[in-house]
């Protein structure tokens, strides 16, 4: 049986280990034996807890930073469902009267959006849910630069917008996920104000190109297309390697 190292401070309990010395005093390796009850003496203890969550947090940055730009960059196409439904509608033949309608059917598409966002992203998972609004975001663009007849304008302004709405909603959900408390005003306003610089971006850009609108519709498709494909290539921790998550409720 091993011999019990003297009695004294720092020392109580320590067991002698192979060639006459004792555990005490070693870091990380107190109390510990290999699988055939033999001492382990001199190896480094488990990583720091700190460390770990250092980590994690860094990573959990990283990926809203990257969540945050791909709304912005998404968030250009809305100028479009924002300022340029009356400029469409007029294109198209469309009188006041009736843009004013389709102006009240757009608030009530994105009110339906908006109300169905978080019971299809826990059905479908965030990232699906954003993949689909913004491939339907890109179907009404080119649907707009295609053809200018009335009925088909008023369709497909009112489904980008309800697909936009629907996806920035999305995507502000997603970004303040697993943010402590402490945070969720920060991150919201970065997230508020980097959008609102894309608007900014978004409004010039309508102006300055308005001349060659069919030419910058598809533009536009192009880029909520790009937005839908990074969203669906964003991952979290513990998905499998398709990317849908463990589960029907995963991101």
């Amino acid at each position: 049986a091993p011999a019990r190292a003297a009695a004294g401070p720092g020392s109580a309990g320590a067991e002698a280990a192979p060639g006459g010395g004792t555990t005490a005093g070693r870091p990380g390796a107190e109390g510990r034996r290999d699988a055939k009850g033999g001492l382990t003496v001199g190896g480094p203890g488990p990583a720091e807890p700190g460390a770990s969550r250092t980590l994690q947090e860094g990573a959990a940055a990283a990926r809203r930073q990257r969540q945050i730009a791909l709304a912005a960059l998404g968030n250009l196409p809305f100028v479009v469902a924002m300022v340029g439904t009356p400029v469409l509608l007029l294109r198209a033949g469309a009188g006041y009267r009736l843009i004013g309608l389709v102006g009240a059917l757009v608030v009530l598409a994105n009110i339906a959006a908006q109300t169905l966002a978080g019971r299809l992203s826990q059905r479908w998972g965030k990232r699906r849910v954003l993949g689909v609004a913004e491939a339907a975001a890109a179907l009404a663009l080119v649907a707009l630069s295609l053809d200018r007849a009335v009925p088909t304008t008023i369709l497909a302004c009112v489904l980008l917008s309800a697909a936009l709405s629907l996806a920035t909603l999305t995507w502000l959900a997603w970004v303040q996920g697993g943010v402590p408390a402490t945070e969720i005003g920060a991150v919201t306003g970065l997230f508020r104000g980097v959008g609102d610089l894309s608007s900014v971006v978004g409004y010039t850009a309508f102006g300055l190109i308005s001349a060659h609108l069919a030419a910058s519709l598809r533009v536009l498709a192009a880029v909520a297309a790009a937005t839908g494909v990074g969203a669906l290539r964003l991952h979290e921790p513990g998905e499998t390697a398709r990317g849908w998550g463990p589960g029907r409720g995963a991101p």
